[in-house]
């Protein structure tokens, strides 16, 4: 091996060892004013908050903090460097994709990394002045270390020679094959061409053929660890959705996949860990690729008038990269993905297997139209799981791009139209001792449109090599438009001696329409600070945001209430009937702002001392106001005061911190304390002035260990407590009677929650055996719990207010309950299974809740143990045939302290096969089947469903770029959505509309285009 640098010396590939950072996203916005009018004469904005509370010394003094920021964020000039070169081998042979990597000196930690182009050439961008060591490794080559020294220039023209390295035995040469896995610190690093797949497939398929990788219910697992975010080439794509990339990227551009636990972004300035860390893969994607188009179209029509029209197409240019999507169909598939079947059956199969969760849930009551929710708000741009039937127009746009050496800017557009229609039956049996043997069954039908828009982006800029600056503003805008018609009937056990049929106690007719916007703004601004003593940083983190719903809903219903004497046989006249005619305005909006302020201060060369200081004000309001209908005008404008309300929150908080980090050989600890004082003034101006105010203060301790056992296995140990105080709408003195069985309140005395949470986890990966283990268990534990208080009216009972709760109505109010436990552990085994040249993964995990609520003055206690185990088999034999079978069961045990003879066991299972095979590279047969078992429901809910979609496929062009497809969905005709959902005072299974067999006939074409010679 040559180089024409001097002072390089060879290392063994073994010995490197790559430590990468990453990025976590944070949202939030500086400075929006919004004006919103109310059924009130009042008229509100962030500057001026009707008059009800001045800006804070505290708030000014932020407001100023944010201009300093911004100044000093742009006072200097960057002062960064270049770093390039070229690598070849002792021919002078180009070496693409060479890997190049810059490691300081002082501390060995990884500045800058880029893989070579097709020409062998490297550059290095953003690089200050410092002693460096510059690594370059190839595969099947030996390692090259070189000292840099960067001073006042750029750095050009490194020729670099390496020198291949193969093993030679009786006269045959034999040359390195890909590394399939590498861990490279704490980062797993899987290379894509050790992993054949067929040449349409997209990087979904190619993580399905890695070890450890899962896609479940469409959400991806690595190690049994749902992925929360996916880059490219450490971008953001789509914002944090991790299925945008993974079903829209062609396999074939990835050169490696990376997996790690990203921490915050202010977290991996500082180096003290708070543990908040998401799971991420990084796609690596080949030099290549890197300029040119690509992308994918397809068009489908089918029976019942079945269609979907999408597609994708990827810009690519260097830095610049701009990526397009859309969708739409009339299938229920909301989410963009490149394999119809694929989505298809995940659309499909979420709904059918919706029982197999057994959570805890609020529910809706027998009137609570579920379609006054708030829009979905998630940060991702997949939409949420949703029943019945949808019809979904989606557009989307991502843009990446580095302006110069100092700015990187990453964002995107999202905008989304369902129109969706659910035909809901439901029946619920209640828990209370007072309602033995009473039931209420539903049946209704909704019509509901959604509007979606979502904005997000990442701005980066370097002023220096000591400073920067990131700027994360989002927006999302949400409209939404619903009607709902139901009819409800409740049932009891009839008197003692007289007939075992139930008798009805009361019936229930419904309509609801409303209509309801929502707008959440926010914005981060982060800077940071380095100095020339290594370890010493200061760094700031505003958060602003403002956010509002505003809306009205019209309600029409009639509910008939019944005596003891109705019986099947002779029933009789109700002996009460109420109409209900009532619109509703409601408005809730919040402004908030608070900073987080971090400094940190060297001890020694290990160990590291952090001071911070975290100021927070919150300013939220709820106004609800409720009319009748005036007979003479023939308007809703005759205010009901027993229901309307306004409710000013204000809340300030200030929590100084002070830490401490040692790092050693193959651990690193950090611990901290903080002190948290926060104050609470709530004043209701309408319909009585009153007003509360409340003061708390608490010690919060937080510790984190990381042990490294070995290269490959490292073992964590998290504690850290927070407190949660109640949200307006709980603290607002109103009765919703929305539903007439149910009605809501809140509670102006609630307290804040404390809780503490313990994590710990194992997880160890072995690269040569290509095997993975992650085992961990958490602990949670919360003091002064927030649950429910429910109030069953056994004969008519009036209110303070003058409102009557009807016999058989219930009242849930918020309330301090007791303590609260929850407990999970889960273990995750990977491993090849080389016979059938297959990866099985084995997980199982037990969750175990303890929830208390408050039933007429008596204290129940809700235990709830969940069993789950699965298994999963994913094929790696060839390009040509796929293969998944998988198995998951799910046994749920619930335990009440009162009504014991309704503890309620229930089990979900499901039993699923995915086959792709390629005869010929021309044709292509896939198959998807799913058999789903429920057992322990109610008996009309307890079932054994098949589900089975399969697909031919043609593909023709070169390349095989089209494929004609014909596909069959739910052959056998029985597909079907069944929810179990359990509360602190019913249980309730839940039928949902879901679309059965049709025929679809997809045309789809892939196009690819990259300059020659790449």
């Amino acid at each position: 091996m040559n180089c024409t640098h001097r002072g390089y010396r060879v290392i063994p590939f073994s010995k490197i060892i790559f430590q990468v950072v990453r990025m976590k996203q944070r949202t939030l916005f500086s400075g929006i004013r919004m004006e919103q009018s109310t059924p009130f004469p009042a008229r509100f904005s962030f500057a001026n908050l009707s008059g009800a509370f001045r800006i804070s010394t505290m708030l000014k003094f932020l407001l100023i903090l944010t201009a300093l920021v911004t100044l000093a964020a742009s006072s200097s000039s960057a002062q960064f460097f270049t770093v390039s070169g070229m690598v070849t081998d002792e021919n002078d042979t180009p070496l693409p994709e060479a890997n190049v990597a810059l490691f300081t000196q002082a501390d060995t930690l990884l500045l800058r990394g880029a893989p070579a182009n097709q020409e062998g050439a490297f550059t290095l961008r953003r690089v200050p002045e410092g002693s460096y060591n510059l690594i370059v490794s190839y595969l099947g080559y030996q390692s090259a270390m070189i000292p840099v020294d960067v001073r006042d220039r750029d750095i050009t023209g490194l020729q670099i020679r390496i020198q291949q390295q193969p093993v030679e035995m009786d006269g045959l040469e034999i040359t390195a094959r890909p590394e399939p896995v590498q861990v490279r610190g704490d980062t797993t690093v899987f290379t894509a061409a050790a992993f054949p797949v067929r040449s349409d497939a997209v990087a979904e398929d190619l993580l399905r053929r890695m070890p450890g990788f899962t896609v479940e219910d469409g959400r991806l697992r690595a190690q049994g660890e749902e992925v929360q975010q996916v880059l490219v080439d450490g971008r953001e794509f789509f914002g944090e959705d991790p299925s945008v990339a993974l079903r829209n990227l062609p396999a074939d551009i990835i050169r490696q996949i990376e997996v790690f636990d990203q921490a915050s972004e202010q977290a991996q300035f500082t180096g003290f860990d708070d543990g908040e860390t998401i799971r991420t893969v990084n796609i690596i994607t080949r030099s290549g690729i890197r300029d040119g188009q690509f992308g994918r179209v397809n068009t489908s029509i089918g029976t019942d008038e079945r269609y979907l029209g999408g597609g994708n197409i990827n810009y690519f240019s260097g830095d610049r990269r701009i990526s397009i999507l859309g969708l739409a169909n009339n299938i229920n598939q909301v989410n963009f993905t490149s394999d119809y079947l694929t989505g298809v059956a995940q659309a499909s199969q979420t709904s059918s297997m919706r029982g197999s969760g057994g959570g805890r849930g609020s529910g809706s009551g027998a009137g609570r139209t579920g379609d006054w929710s708030r829009p979905d708000n998630t940060s991702n741009f997949l939409l949420g799981e949703q029943q019945g039937i949808n019809t979904v127009q989606s557009f989307g746009i991502n843009y990446v791009d580095r302006w110069s050496d100092s700015w990187r800017v990453t964002g995107s557009y999202f905008f989304n139209r369902t129109a969706n229609t659910n035909d809901r039956m439901l029946e619920r049996q209640f828990l209370e001792d007072e309602a033995a043997g009473e039931r209420y069954l539903e049946e209704s039908y909704s019509d509901t449109e959604n509007y979606n828009h979502r904005f997000n982006a990442r701005i980066e800029h370097n002023i220096d090599q000591y400073r920067s600056v990131i700027i994360r503003p989002r927006l999302n805008l949400g409209l939404n438009e619903s009607t709902r018609d139901l009819s409800g009937l409740t049932t009891g056990m009839p008197p003692a001696g007289t007939t075992s049929i139930p008798i009805h106690q009361n019936e229930t007719r419904y309509l609801f329409e409303s209509d309801q916007f929502r707008y959440d703004f926010n914005n981060s601004i982060l800077y940071r600070r380095r100095f020339d003593t290594r370890g010493r940083t200061f760094s700031v983190n505003l958060f602003t945001q403002a956010d509002s719903q505003a809306g009205d809903q019209f309600q029409l219903g009639e509910s008939r209430y019944f005596g003891d004497d109705w019986t099947i046989e002779a029933p009789s006249d109700p002996i009460r009937t109420i109409t209900d005619d009532q619109f509703v305005d409601i408005t809730t909006w919040n402004r908030s702002i608070n900073a987080n302020i971090q400094y940190t201060e060297p001890l020694t060369e290990r160990s590291q001392v952090f001071v911070g200081y975290a100021p927070s004000v919150d300013f939220s309001k709820s106004d609800r106001g409720v009319f009748r209908l005036d007979g003479d005008t023939d308007r809703y404008d005759i205010p009901d005061l027993r229901l309307t309300s306004q409710y000013d929150n204000r809340e300030i908080a200030h929590r100084p911190t002070v830490g401490y980090r040692l790092r050693g050989d193959g651990f690193h600890f950090n611990t901290s304390l903080a002190w948290q004082h926060t104050s609470v003034d709530g004043e209701q101006t309408f319909p009585l002035a009153t007003e509360t105010s409340r003061s708390f203060s608490s010690l919060l301790p937080r510790a984190m260990l990381r042990y490294r056992v070995s290269e490959t296995t490292d073992l964590r140990f998290m504690y850290h407590t927070r407190t949660r105080t109640p949200s307006v709408i709980q603290l607002q003195d109103v009765i919703d009677v929305s539903d007439p069985l149910l009605w809501t309140g809140g509670n102006p005395d609630l307290s804040q929650q404390y809780i503490h949470r313990i994590i710990m986890r194992y997880r160890s990966i072995q690269p040569e055996k290509m095997t993975s283990l992650l085992g961990y268990l958490t602990a949670s534990y919360t003091q002064d719990y927030i649950g429910n208080r429910t109030i069953l009216a056994d004969r008519d009972m009036e209110m303070a207010n003058g409102l009557v709760l009807e016999r058989g109505g219930r009242l849930i109010l918020p309330d301090q309950t007791g303590n609260a436990w929850d407990l999970r552990s889960f273990l995750n085994y990977s491993m090849p299974v080389n016979f059938i040249r297959s990866n099985l993964n084995l997980n199982t995990g037990v969750r175990y809740r303890e929830t208390p609520s408050i039933i007429n003055d008596r204290r129940n206690i809700s235990h709830q143990t969940d069993l789950d185990a699965g298994v999963n088999i994913n094929s790696t034999i060839s390009p040509e045939v796929d293969f998944t079978l998988a198995y998951t069961a799910g046994y749920r045990f619930v335990r009440n302290s009162i009504r014991e003879d309704l503890d309620d066991d229930y089990y979900t299972g499901r039993a699923s096969a995915r086959f792709t095979v390629l005869p010929w590279q021309w044709l292509i047969l896939e198959s998807d089947l799913n058999l789903l078992h429920y057992e322990g429901l109610s008996d009309d809910f307890n079932r054994s469903i098949t589900f089975w979609n399969a697909s031919v496929g043609y593909r023709f062009l070169s390349n095989h770029a089209a494929q004609l497809r014909l596909t069959v969905t739910d052959i056998l005709g029985q597909n079907s959505s069944i929810n179990r959902t359990v509360t602190d005072f019913y249980i309730q299974d839940t039928r949902s509309q879901v679309l059965t067999r049709y025929v679809m006939l997809t045309f789809s074409y892939n196009f690819r285009s990259f300059q020659e010679g790449r």
